[in-house]
C-alpha cells in the first residue's frame, strides 16, 4: 500500500501520479484533487484503474466514484438555518481550490439563491456554513474570541461528523460523512476491478444526513 498526500496541488498530483505508475501500482483511490486536475484520465489511459472517494463529478465512463449528494446536503444545511430565521449565511471554505470544496460552495450559493438570499460578509453573518467540520471549530473559536457566542450570537454548521463534533464543548451540527465506510467501498471496488483486469465503471452515491446539535439557534432579533 502506498500513500500520497498532495494538498491538492496540480504539480505535486503530477509527480505522484508518474510516481505510482512507475511502482506499478495494481488501482489507486483518489480522496481530493484539485480542480480540473488531469491526474485520474492520466492514470487510467495508463490502464490502471481509479476511484474517487467522496466526490465523483467525472465524464469518463472509466472511472469508479463513492461520492455524496453535495447539493442536496448543502441545500438541507441553507434550510436548517433559514428555518431557524437566519438570513445573513456566509460560506466558510478552504484556501485552496478542490474540486469537493467548490462543489459544496456552489451547492451553497444554490440554496441560497432558492431562498432568495445572497453570501453576506464574514463578520455581517449570523449563520456560517463551513467546508468541513475543522473549519466549523475554527469559525466558532474566531467568533467567541470577538464576543459573539454560538449559538446565541450566530450559528455555525459543518461537514464530515468528525468525532470531536460530538464533543459536549463543541455540539456542531454538521453533516454526516462516514469516511471509514466510504474509503472501505472505494478500496473494494478498485481491488475487484485490479483483480478482473479493467476498470471500475461504477459510481454509487451515499446518503449524509444533517445532524442537528447545540452550535445552531434561532437566530438573534
Amino acid at each position: 500500500t502506498l500513500v500520497a498526500h498532495t494538498d491538492c496541488t496540480p504539480d505535486v498530483e503530477e509527480e505522484a501520479g508518474r510516481a505510482l505508475f512507475a511502482r506499478r501500482v495494481d488501482g489507486i483511490v483518489i480522496a481530493g484533487l484539485s480542480a480540473g486536475s488531469e491526474m485520474p484520465a492520466n492514470l487510467l489511459d495508463r490502464g490502471i484503474p481509479v476511484v474517487l472517494a467522496s466526490f465523483g463529478d467525472s465524464s469518463d465512463s472509466r472511472i469508479g466514484a463513492v461520492d455524496h449528494d453535495d447539493e442536496a446536503a448543502m441545500d438541507a444545511v441553507v434550510a436548517h438555518p433559514h428555518a431557524l430565521g437566519h438570513r445573513r449565511m456566509t460560506f466558510v471554505s478552504q484556501d485552496f481550490a478542490e474540486k469537493s470544496g467548490e462543489r459544496r460552495r456552489k451547492g451553497f450559493e444554490r440554496a441560497l439563491k432558492v431562498r432568495k438570499l445572497k453570501p453576506s460578509g464574514f463578520g455581517a453573518a449570523t449563520a456560517y456554513v463551513a467546508h468541513n467540520d475543522i473549519l466549523a471549530i475554527d469559525t466558532i473559536d474566531r467568533l467567541e474570541r470577538t464576543g459573539r457566542m454560538v449559538p446565541r450570537d450566530a450559528s455555525v454548521v459543518g461537514y464530515d461528523d468528525i468525532p470531536l463534533a460530538a464533543h459536549s464543548r463543541i455540539g456542531l451540527t454538521t453533516v454526516k460523512s462516514d469516511a471509514r465506510v466510504l474509503g472501505q467501498r472505494a478500496v473494494d471496488l478498485v481491488t475487484a476491478a485490479a483483480r478482473r483486469g479493467g476498470h471500475v465503471a461504477h459510481r454509487e452515491v451515499l446518503r449524509n444526513p444533517l445532524i442537528v446539535r447545540t452550535s445552531s439557534g434561532i437566530a438573534p432579533s
